[in-house]
């Protein structure tokens, strides 16, 4: 939607999901004949309407998948032949179908504005029939005038409820009111009249160490504007879970559509405090606690990591805590003002202590009880109370008697996303949707009781929930290795259990899960099961050479799980990225043949690949494209003090006359220049287009990235990155005598 240029789309295969309706927001559609084109699965769409994913043959139908359908309907413009049997039955006479239809269309583009080339307007919503669809393409071509006019009757006789754009508070609808002052004065997106106005000007922000750049919030009267570029509730959740918070935060859902996870939870904290009728601070006016520097070394700590040790691991367990630190809030009592309350003390001579229950309506319960049974002395003296817990290692001690707001703000959440959680099918499906939405609730809910701003935050509630998630995860490998477990990795909320002793994998599993159940019903927050992998990577440190903390590569039950590495990350090149699938699906493909993992020639065949794609590079056969390298700009150019890549794409756009501002991103390929130019060492991605323009890409950058890529992967079985440049194997004396150490892996015959 950046491209102020006409944009041509072809369906080739299956355009499915947010790929469906970034493809049909193009200038021309043309679809191959037998390619199909949807916004959902067929069962995701049966699972919806009927609750039942086995009727997606009957989803499928109604749906109108197929190419001839699309056009009756016009959602697409042109169906490209295909021989029969299949496209690939006759890959020339295919190519050269699309060659012809992409020449015809491209000449109708020649003479369109390049201000705005095109806008389409779709109203969502249920089709009464499938002759009564409710969309239409309005083409800019037209001229301003009766294209304002055409979308303006379009909007009037469909009514929508909900507009989507893909941009419109950043342009879209800022320009058409421009466009309406000069050319249509009535035209009217708003359910009343009135002009289209910016309620809240573009800025940068600073969250967690990124620069996050907002931008205008353009809402409309009497109808929901959403901007799916600008929303990060709705990328992370869709529509289903922007209206889940929503219904939790009693907010604006067009509000809130632009609005962080944070403020979200911010708003549910003043909504349950409004209900109890305690008034809402202004702003947080509490300091933290006065502490000695031995006090605030025990307690200003965080999670808990153990040092991995690396190597290659097969059918190795893992096992999650169900969002722990909220967890931990509300079945330790963490709140603001139950930590080291006045009319508690902790009961000594108690073995087991009762925790607050998950469940909201069971908590509530639990604590009308206590207070039937409160002495009339309560307030006067503090009293013992077998539920006055004391933090794991820090002097501190939580309320026995008052149920903790904090408590009452997560529990209702965790009880939604536990109901959505058990009720999904099929990942992305409208309950994992929703469930995900309410994963960034609560993930933001711990990280506020620290944040210096909230108003219901203390730092002691912080690192109180910090020194009970040690405590727990301490508890649970200690009882995984009393039960025989040997305990290859544990982060913060995760571990990862391994029994070389059992060979059968479902008997694993099995008792797996009953040591997930003991460990749930101890410590009284669910430890689900995640996954068996049929072959775990922790990489070592590229410093030190121990574990590093937080990458690893998995697969098990048909998924890869990628943390920390190359093809995980948003800057790095599609190049790159295809390199390390590549290598995993040599992996899988070996383990699938019941091949040892560790065995050097499935390694070496990653080598082979990776040097003979090292030799296309160098003969520059790499397409550009795949080059390309995306990073985030967090200054403006008179701010950097290093002449970096980023600098360099910043300094070219702005002599190119463009500015990439902080919080955007900038795009670029990696280049021969000079350092005493900075700007000659990128160009650009959209210079790309320029037949005009020549360059020689860097090969000895994209060498090193590659090597680095590669590295990730063979690094646990003990290879070196001068070992991958080299493609052999130095073997030393203690490897020649026994085998490596880090190779471990439990073969099945």
């Amino acid at each position: 939607m950046k491209l102020n240029v006409p944009t041509l789309a072809i369906i080739i295969g299956e355009g499915g999901s947010g790929g469906a309706i970034a493809l049909a927001s193009s200038s021309k559609v043309i679809m191959l004949e037998n390619a199909i084109y949807s916004v959902i699965s067929p069962e995701g769409c049966a699972t919806i309407l009927w609750r039942d994913p086995k009727k997606m043959l009957d989803a499928a139908k109604a749906m109108k998948l197929s190419a001839k359908d699309l056009l009756d309907l016009d959602i697409i413009d042109e169906i490209i032949s295909e021989p029969i049997g299949g496209a690939h039955r006759d890959k020339d006479q295919i190519l050269l179908n699309v060659r012809e239809s992409l020449s015809k269309n491209l000449e109708k583009f020649e003479d369109m504005s390049s201000e705005l080339c095109w806008l389409e307007y779709r109203c969502k919503g249920v089709m009464e029939s499938a002759n009564n669809h409710a969309w239409q393409r309005i083409d800019y071509d037209i001229g301003p005038a009766k294209f304002l006019h055409t979308l303006h009757a379009c909007v009037g006789h469909f009514n929508p409820d909900i507009i989507l754009t893909n941009g419109g508070d950043r342009q879209h609808l800022t320009y058409l009111q421009q466009l309406s002052d000069l050319h249509y004065p009535d035209f009217n997106l708003h359910r009343k009249t009135a002009k289209i106005k910016v309620r809240s000007n573009q800025r940068v922000v600073h969250s967690y160490g990124q620069v996050i750049r907002k931008e205008n919030y353009v809402p409309l009267h009497g109808r929901l504007h959403i901007d799916l570029k600008s929303s990060f509730i709705v990328k992370e959740g869709g529509l289903l879970g922007l209206f889940e918070l929503a219904h939790h935060s009693r907010q604006s859902t067009q509000d809130i559509s632009r609005l962080s996870p944070g403020s979200v939870i911010s708003a549910i904290q003043m909504r349950v405090a409004m209900e109890d009728g305690v008034l809402v601070p202004w702003k947080k006016n509490r300091p933290e606690d006065t502490k000695t520097a031995w006090e605030l070394m025990l307690s200003d700590r965080g999670g808990l990591y153990l040092d991995s040790q690396p190597g290659v691991y097969t059918n190795v367990i893992e096992l999650d805590f169900a969002s722990l630190f909220p967890s931990i809030i509300a079945t330790r009592n963490i709140s603001p003002e139950t930590l080291n309350c006045s009319c508690c003390q902790v009961y000594k001579q108690s073995d087991k202590i009762p925790f607050v229950p998950l469940n909201p309506d069971d908590a509530n319960l639990y604590f009308r009880k206590k207070k039937r049974n409160q002495s009339f002395s309560l307030g006067v003296f503090p009293q013992a109370d077998e539920a006055a817990q004391m933090v794991p290692g820090l002097a501190l001690h939580t309320c026995g008697r008052t149920h903790g707001f904090l408590g009452r703000v997560v529990a209702p959440i965790i009880e939604r996303r536990t109901q959505l959680k058990q009720k999904r099918q099929s990942k992305g499906d409208m309950f994992d949707q929703q469930q995900n939405a309410l994963k960034w609730l609560l993930v933001t809910c711990f990280g506020y009781t620290g944040y210096k701003n909230a108003r219901f935050g203390r730092i002691e509630a912080h690192e109180a929930i910090c020194a009970w998630a040690r405590e727990i995860l301490l508890q649970t490998i200690a009882m995984a290795e009393e039960d025989g477990w040997q305990v290859r990795h544990a982060i913060v909320d995760c571990v990862w259990i391994d029994n070389p002793s059992i060979t059968d994998t479902d008997v694993k599993r099995d008792l797996a899960k009953v040591f997930a159940k003991k460990v749930s019903d101890k410590i009284g927050i669910p430890l689900e099961y995640e996954a068996m992998y049929d072959f775990i990577g922790f990489l070592p440190s590229r410093m030190h050479g121990a574990g590093s903390l937080t990458k690893y590569w998995a697969h098990g039950e048909g998924e890869l799980k990628l943390r920390g590495i190359e093809a995980r990350q948003h800057s790095t090149c599609d190049w790159i990225s295809s390199l390390q699938s590549r290598a995993f699906e040599l992996l899988i493909e070996a383990k699938k043949q019941h091949l040892l993992l560790h065995d050097l020639k499935i390694q070496q065949q990653i080598i082979s690949m990776l040097h003979a794609s090292l030799k296309r590079l160098e003969r520059h056969e790499i397409e550009p494209l795949t080059l390309i390298i995306s990073r985030r700009v967090t200054k403006t150019l008179e701010q950097f003090s290093v002449f970096t890549l980023t600098y360099a794409s910043v300094l070219r756009a702005q002599q190119l006359g463009h500015t990439i501002n902080p919080g955007e991103k900038a795009r670029f390929l990696v280049v021969v220049g000079s350092k005493r130019h900075p700007h000659t060492r990128v160009i650009l991605e959209h210079e790309l287009h320029d037949s005009s323009i020549r360059f020689r890409v860097d090969v000895q950058y994209y060498r090193r990235l590659a090597l680095r890529a590669i590295w990730a992967i063979l690094a646990p079985f003990g290879w070196s990155e001068e070992e991958i440049s080299s493609g052999r194997r130095i073997v030393t004396l203690d490897q020649f005598i026994q085998p490596h150490p880090k190779m471990v892996e439990n073969h099945q015959n």
